[in-house]
């Protein structure tokens, strides 16, 4: 039995954005009361005025050089300019800790439902569900041994419409609930929040995509902790980290993982 209150609590990354904690706003407007943490690093030019505003017991700072991270590397020297320091930060604390937690990017405004109204996508109002919602992700993971990590998408994944060629079709982790018994540990430099290592085919990550988070356009957000994408493109970047995963359509470059793409059975109540 799953003891919601004390087996789960929330992980917000955040990075010189003090004052636009979306997603610790989010949170308070939807009513949740559960455990949560705001994840820092030394770097950060605005530490003290997160330590004034964000209570000592919520509040987790760490070193990025402190930090074990068996990276695919798109340069080679030490670049802390990434979350993915941050990201294995959490999972080091949070899974001694929890058997389930969320990971969060700071900049969630909102979070909608994705209703397919005969291929025109219609935005719902999600957030009074969303304590709810994370207790049914918590207890469906709870539910199989091979599900790993549960995720919200994001509304950008749906522009254009359900059958638009311009979809984007993209497993990210900026809204993702975690089982701490089948932890994978994050990898990129570049495109941090969707690199997981995959030594075991038989855990899988999935998203529930009639639910999606929303989040400022690119460019359009200040602070966070990006790697500089000018100074390797990341289509180039997946040349160089997995060579055999990319197929290259027209000019866009897609994901594939051709053979190393191994099905598998989450639930037994689901196999037929």
């Amino acid at each position: 039995m799953i003891d919601f209150e004390k087996d789960f609590s929330i992980f917000i990354l955040s990075h010189n954005r003090v004052d636009k904690i979306d997603t610790l706003n989010m949170l308070e407007k939807i009513g949740y009361k559960g455990k949560w943490y705001v994840v820092i690093s030394t770097d950060n030019t605005q530490i003290d005025r997160y330590k004034k505003k964000i209570p000592k017991e919520n509040l987790l700072i760490f070193d990025k050089k402190d930090v074990k991270v068996d990276t695919m590397y798109s340069t080679m020297k030490f670049e802390p300019r990434s979350a993915v320091y941050a990201r294995n930060f959490i999972i080091d604390y949070a899974t001694p800790r929890y058997k389930y937690f969320l990971m969060a990017d700071d900049d969630i405004r909102d979070i909608k439902f994705k209703v397919d109204l005969g291929g025109h996508i219609k935005d719902m109002a999600a957030m009074p569900h969303i304590p709810q919602i994370l207790r049914n992700f918590v207890e469906y993971l709870d539910s199989s041994d091979k599900l790993a990590g549960l995720a919200f998408a994001i509304g950008s994944g749906y522009f254009g419409g359900v059958r638009s060629i311009y979809k984007i079709e993209r497993e990210v982790c900026v809204f993702m609930v975690f089982k701490s018994s089948h932890i994978r540990r994050f990898r990129g430099i570049q495109c941090e929040d969707v690199i997981l290592s995959c030594d075991n085919f038989d855990q899988v990550y999935l998203t529930w995509r009639s639910g999606a988070v929303i989040i400022p356009q690119r460019g359009q957000n200040e602070g966070g902790n990006d790697y500089d994408t000018q100074s390797l493109p990341p289509n180039m970047f997946w040349w160089i980290a997995a060579p055999s995963a990319v197929k290259v359509t027209g000019r866009w470059s897609r994901l594939r993982f051709n053979k190393k793409l191994y099905p598998c059975i989450i639930r037994e109540d689901n196999r037929k």
